[in-house]
């Protein structure tokens, strides 16, 4: 970070003048935060990789006018942490000039621990980011600047990201939570991001520089646990496991329920009462019951699959909450800074989600595993008791009964899926069975005590109370995860596409004025806290204008042909030059002066006269300059080239600019009468010299200037050889040519050499011939010297030339036919007049070069053949032994299979003989793919993608090319595009397919699920009907018998739903609001009403638009036209035009049925309202708020639902719903008397007496049994004074509590009570007479008693 003095003012470095970066960062301190210097440093000593200078002392600086500059780096931070010093950290950086390419990847296990304050650490054991690619590349040319980092391709490009191992970069965020004060809502937290990359380039041209930025997030996927989610799962099973106790507990011996069912033997007792004339009862009936209900395991079925709505998946099981942030934004399509941890947009959203499946899912789906769990508990109760009979003839215990209950809890409670109880009686009477007694009996079971015993579960347990539960729990962990999107913002910042200009190099070589930024992710740790920016994925460019040399001169102006004349070049732009050219050719040197000038250097030129100027720098070249050149003085030819020591020689020199010599120099020594002929040419007479080679020296004084000819004269001894020719002139690098010389003086010829090499023989034919045999000499102009005892004489030329020679034959083989094309290399082929392959000559035959020809081979039979090549000369005759091998062709027997798809990929096996050696095997024009030679007699290759038809199969061979046969490609379909490209998830959709091969499709599938209403409309085009489908990308393929098509693409959304419009109704005038709740609204177009568009409307979230009614008349359709891939719905009748009042919600919607009960109506056209009736009875304390809310207090009606009607001057309203629910209520206590003491068997008939939990006599609890929801029996306890007292019976749940006062009067001891026909005490029995001897005649008749099985 760049340093700033006590004042804030940016601190200059004195070296360069170079303002350090002053520029905020993103994220920089707030106004209201403490200086950087009060915050939480890095730790120090803390093992880091820092280096001070970590570029190195010797680092070059970039210079302001540097062409372009790139820097690529992936991580980098902002605020309140430095990591610009962190070595292992460091990007890749280059600038232009010159062209630079570099790349790296950060090492990150060079990395330790960082501390960035709050006890959180980068890369330590309490780091709060992993990371994922971390490639770095940038590349710096003339033409641009370019940096990108992340997921890259070999050439910097932006790789997609698939989620690939070592792709996504981590955020672990669970050390924040504590620091913010989270950690009571989230136990976890962390962001994982796939494949953040970003890229930058900046563009040069003349007339500016174009910036770009790209990058991308390929996922974002958040994971918190939430400590409330486990909490309410907790919850939830221990008080499913209490329910199924309570309900256990019924069942246990001497229980709720056997006491339930003692209760009401009585029904029975009056089935054997009535048949046997009163004389029989039952004698100490025993009830047993067996029950268990386990609901322990209710949660974890319930749970076992996670919930997911929208963007949001939940397991409850271990309290995990996934945000898929990719269903919430197109990550990669974002506006630059677009931060996506925003309440603004997420709130409503996930917590919507996180309500449905708390608030909806869960409490379904534990309703549904409830049910299976209660259908499967058993339930079985037995009742076993002695008949008594009291007659004095007769003992006491005359018989036994035995009833047999055998089923389910949901059996006895009525939950679907589960079979009623199944019911028995058996017994005897004085030994006889009970016969036509035993229907009655289970009558009175399936009436009476069953249904008791139902009740009496009821009151403890109930699926739809559980499910109620379930969701006002599950509501409270809704409320508690209410803030989790701001504890979100808290934790973290998430910035998205973050674009600086100017930019921000990391590399102090960089230079930011004029910079370009291109940031994919800006991350604030605890940034009300820390104020610490992570930047993931920077990719930094900076670039100038085109600047090519301009304004420029040229001093001097001319110089000579020769070059080396030093120019200076000025103007602009020539800091960069990187050529100077004269007429094309390269100056021989320049030179970049400091004060902006060039001295540049001219190269030699062919020819005077003038030639452009060309100079080039990095940006490009300006050839506005010219120079003169002008000619030098030159030499062409001297003759002759030798002459005696003694001088007197007229020697004869042509060449350029002669004119002006003053004097012609040999050996230093000038020679005589000099006569200019002309400016090409002179002559002079030699001087006496010394025997050897001298430089002849033109003496110029003019512009010209002189020139020297080295060696350019001969001196000889006077009588030593003179050589006049050599014949011939040239002769084979082998030697043993046989050449003649001719001259004079060579009698006495001492040596005849060539390049000082002695001839292989000579003979001296006469005194001016000479017949010499040359010695090997590798090719190459050479001087040949004849010495006789004068001396040596002056040189003529020799030259030696190469030998024909062959060094390969390629292709080394062919077919027996012939005509094939080979490539023969070697050398001195030049002039070859003819090729042979095994004597025979080549069909034709082109010399490319002096080392390669091109040759057509003849035919041949097979086996190996000499190559020869005929060279022209002395190159000779060229031979290769076996240089060429004749092959025979293959043989083919069969081909399968013969047709295939047109898109390739069949398997064709070729059989025959001779297979061994093939190269290829072509499909009409295509190449074969993984060509196997399994053996001399067996091919297999794959058809490549051809056109529909037929086409020849050709095995490419060395013994040439052979048609295995044909291979017919057929037609397959191809998609090129389906429109529309997306519908909604409930299918119907009607596409169209265009494409082509249609013709005998046969089905069209969804994720491989079959479209509807297929239509082959013509070869290229199909219309087809979506299926159902979950929203989703899927593949479309077009099934047809020639082969399927490639998958296209198709994707399934969820359609746009209307649920209700509330109100329904309002005013023709319109202008009143109104709520649309639905689904997939978000990105809806328009809202109609009856076709005419809403006055206007809001999409407050996917499930819910606010709209204001536009004017209309009558009943008309609603109609939410969603975004395309959403598309458009229409609620039938959804919306009545009325001036009558018009309900839209009641609040609460049940109440009690004594009423009392405030409830506000919302609606339309309330102003006016006289009335509101409850089922026509009306409410009182009518208070009309607005137009479109009043309030009314109800009155006692009938339990049960309750038309609403609201009525205003227009008229009356259509009716709403109002559920009256039961209370408690007592109609009577008998008997109405009984002793202080207490002990009165007390029957209190009323209502909704189910569950009740307390029944008073006056304040003083009762034992009580609850009879059924009418009767609860009671015994009266002691009272401290006799008097009469209330009885209370307090209710369950909306029952409440019912009160009659004075219902029992306590009598002092020993009074009556009543007719005591509720006492406990047994009462005696006299006076049988008649009745007591029918009943005894029934029984001794032997009455048949039949045990019947009776279900309910």
């Amino acid at each position: 970070m760049a340093p700033f003095n006590d004042e804030g003012d940016p601190v200059v470095e004195a070296s360069t003048g170079r303002t350090m970066r002053t520029k905020a960062r993103r994220g920089g301190r707030a106004p209201d935060r403490p200086p950087r210097r009060w915050l939480p440093l890095i730790a120090a000593g803390t093992s880091l990789g820092l280096a001070a200078g970590s570029f190195g002392a010797g680092a070059a600086f970039a210079a302001p006018t540097d062409r372009a500059e790139s820097e690529a780096v992936f991580l980098s931070s902002s605020g309140a942490l430095d990591l610009d010093g962190v070595a292992a950290l460091a990007g890749t950086y280059g600038a232009f000039p010159p062209a630079t390419e570099t790349s790296n990847a950060l090492d990150v296990s060079l990395l330790s621990a960082i501390d960035i304050g709050l006890g959180l650490q980068l890369f330590g054991p309490n780091s709060v980011i992993s990371l994922g690619a971390v490639e770095q590349y940038q590349r710096s040319t003339a033409g641009e600047a370019y940096a990108a980092t992340g997921l890259l391709t070999a050439d910097g490009a932006i790789a997609v990201g698939d989620g690939g191992a070592g792709q996504n970069t981590t955020l672990n965020l669970t050390p924040v939570l504590e620091a913010v004060g989270a950690d009571g809502l989230l136990s976890q937290l962390s962001v994982e991001l796939g494949a953040v990359s970003a890229s930058a380039l900046a563009t040069r041209a003349a007339d500016g520089v174009t910036t770009s930025g790209d990058y991308q997030i390929a996922s974002g996927l958040i994971t918190a646990n939430a400590p409330a989610l486990a909490t309410l799962a907790a919850a939830l099973d221990a008080d499913l496991t209490t329910a199924g106790d309570t309900v256990t507990a019924l069942g246990v011996a001497g229980g709720a329920i056997d006491t339930t069912v003692g209760g009401l033997l009585g029904g029975i007792d009056t089935v054997l009462e009535t048949a046997l004339g009163g004389l029989v009862d039952l004698e100490d009936p025993a009830v047993t019951t067996a029950l268990a209900l386990d609901l322990s395991g209710v949660l974890e079925t319930a749970t076992a699959t996670p919930f997911v709505s929208g963007p949001v998946t939940i397991t409850l099981s271990d309290g995990e909450i996934l945000i898929d942030l990719d269903e919430m934004y197109e990550l990669n399509n974002l506006a630059p800074g677009t931060e996506i941890i925003d309440a603004a947009t997420l709130n409503g959203e996930v917590t919507a989600a996180i309500s449905d499946i708390l608030t909806t899912q869960l409490p379904a789906r534990v309703g549904t595993a409830l049910t299976a769990a209660v259908n499967g508990a058993d339930l079985d109760i037995t009742i076993d008791s002695g008949v008594a009979v009291e007659l004095p003839l007769l003992p006491p215990s005359v018989g036994d009964l035995t009833i047999e209950v055998d089923g389910t809890v949901g059996g006895l409670l009525g939950t679907p899926g589960s079979a009623a109880p199944v019911v028995t009686a058996d017994g005897t009477i004085l030994g006889a069975p009970l016969g036509p007694l035993a229907d009655p009996i289970v009558g009175v079971v399936v009436d009476t005590i069953l249904p008791a015993v139902g009740d009496l579960i009821e009151t403890v347990f109930s699926t739809d109370a559980v499910e109620t539960f379930v969701t006002t729990a599950a509501t409270g962990a809704v409320t508690t995860l209410a803030p989790l999107v701001d504890v979100l913002g808290d934790v973290v910042s998430l910035t998205v596409n973050v674009q600086e200009t100017p930019g921000d190099f990391r590399d102090p070589r960089g230079f930011d004025e004029g910079s370009f930024t291109q940031r994919a992710l800006v991350v604030g740790v605890a940034p009300a806290l820390l104020g610490v920016e992570l930047n993931l994925a920077s990719a930094t460019v900076r670039a100038v204008p085109l600047a090519l040399p301009a304004d420029l001169a040229i001093d001097p102006t001319r110089g000579p042909v020769t070059g080396g004349t030093e120019t200076t070049i000025s103007g602009t732009g020539l800091d960069s030059v990187t050529a100077v050219e004269f007429g094309g050719v390269p100056a021989t040197s320049f030179t970049i002066n400091a004060d902006g000038t060039i001295t540049a250097v001219t190269p030699p030129q062919a020819a005077a006269g003038v030639v452009p100027v060309a100079v080039t720098n990095i940006d490009g070249t300006d050839a506005s300059l010219t120079f003169e050149y002008f000619d030098v003085t030159a030499v062409d030819a001297i003759a002759p080239e030798s002459g005696t020591t003694l001088g007197g020689d007229t020697v004869t020199i042509t060449g350029t600019c002669l004119t002006g010599t003053t004097a012609v120099l040999f050996d230093g020594v000038a020679g005589e009468d000099l006569t200019i002929v002309s400016d090409t040419e002179l002559t002079v007479t030699t001087p006496a010299g010394t025997a050897g080679a001298v430089d002849v020296e033109i003496v110029n004084p003019t512009e010209c200037g002189g020139t020297v000819v080295e060696d350019g004269f001969v001196y000889v001894e006077p009588g030593a050889p003179t050589l006049t020719s050599i014949v011939p002139e040239g002769g084979t690098e082998l030697g043993g040519t046989v050449v003649t010389i001719t001259g004079e003086d060579f009698t006495g010829t001492t040596a005849v050499t060539f390049d000082g090499v002695d001839a292989a023989e000579f003979t001296v034919i006469s005194d001016t011939v000479i017949e010499a045999t040359t010695p090997p000499h590798a090719p190459g102009v050479v001087d040949v010297v004849v010495t006789n005892e004068a001396g040596a004489s002056a040189p003529l030329d020799f030259t030696y030339v190469d030998v024909a020679e062959i060094d390969e034959v390629s292709p080394g083989s062919g077919p027996e036919a012939g005509g094939n094309t080979v490539v023969i290399t070697g050398d001195c082929f030049t002039g070859a007049t003819g090729v042979t392959f095994g004597g025979i000559p080549a069909t034709s035959f082109t010399v490319d070069s002096a080392t390669q020809i091109t040759a057509v081979v003849p035919a041949g039979t097979a086996g190996a053949v000499d190559v020869a090549v005929i060279g022209a000369g002395d190159c000779g005759t060229a031979e290769i032994p076996d240089g060429y091998e004749y092959v025979a062709p293959p043989v083919v027997t069969d081909l399968d299979p013969v047709t295939g798809p047109e898109t390739g990929g069949t398997v064709v096996t070729i059989i025959g003989d001779g297979f061994t050696g093939t190269t290829g095997v072509s499909f009409g024009d295509a190449e074969g793919t993984d060509l196997e030679v399994i053996s001399d007699t067996e091919i297999r290759v794959t058809t490549p993608p051809g056109t529909p038809g037929t086409v020849p199969v050709t095995i490419a061979h060395p013994g040439g090319e052979v048609v295995a046969g044909d291979f017919e490609y057929l037609d397959v379909p191809a998609i090129t595009s389906i429109e529309p490209s997306s519908g909604p998830e409930d299918g119907g959709t009607v596409v169209t397919i265009v494409g082509e091969g249609f013709l005998g499709a046969t089905d069209v599938t969804f994720d491989g699920v079959a479209g509807t209403g297929l239509e082959v409309v013509s070869d290229t085009e199909i219309r087809v009907t979506t299926p159902a489908h979950a929203p989703a990308l899927v593949d479309v393929v077009v099934v047809h018998p020639n082969g399927d098509s490639a998958p296209f693409d198709f994707t399934f959304v969820a359609g746009t739903e209307i649920d209700a419009v509330t109100p329904p109704g309002g005013p023709e005038a319109g202008g009143n609001t109104v709520v649309i709740t639905g689904s997939c609204f978000t990105g809806a177009t328009a809202v109609l009403f009856g076709g005419v568009p809403a006055t206007s409307f809001t999409v407050e979230s996917d499930t819910r638009i606010t709209a204001v009614v536009p004017a209309g008349t009558g009943v008309v359709d609603v109609e939410v036209v969603g975004s395309a891939a959403c598309g458009a719905e229409t609620l039938p009748d959804g919306y009545e035009y009325t001036d009558e009042p018009v309900i839209g919600t009641i609040d609460p919607v049940r109440g009690p049925e004594t009423g009392g009960t405030v409830v506000t109506i919302t609606g339309s056209n309330f102003t006016g309202v006289t009335s509101v009736t409850f089922d026509g009875r009306p409410g009182s304390a009518l208070t009309v708020v607005s137009d479109t809310e009043l309030r009314v207090t109800t009155p006692a009606g009938a339990v049960g639902d309750a038309d609403v009607v609201v009525t205003g001057p227009a008229g009356s309203s259509d009716a709403g719903v109002f559920a009256y629910y039961r209370v408690a209520d007592i109609g009577g206590a008998t008997p109405g008397t009984g002793p202080i003491a207490g002990g009165t068997v007390v029957t209190i008939t009323g209502q909704c007496f189910t569950g009740a939990t307390q029944v008073l006599f006056g304040e003083v609890p009762a034992q009580y049994v609850v009879v059924s929801d009418s009767v609860i029996r009671a015994i009266a306890p002691s009272a401290a004074t006799t008097g009469a007292v209330s009885i209370t019976v307090v209710g369950a749940g909306e029952c409440g509590t019912a009160v009659e006062s004075g219902a029992f009067t306590y009598t002092p001891a020993g009074s009556a009570a009543g007719n005591g026909t509720g006492a406990l005490a047994a009462t005696g029995g006299s006076g049988l007479g008649t009745l007591a001897a029918t009943a005894l005649l029934l029984i001794l008749g032997g009455a048949i008693a039949i045990a019947r099985r009776r279900t309910a």
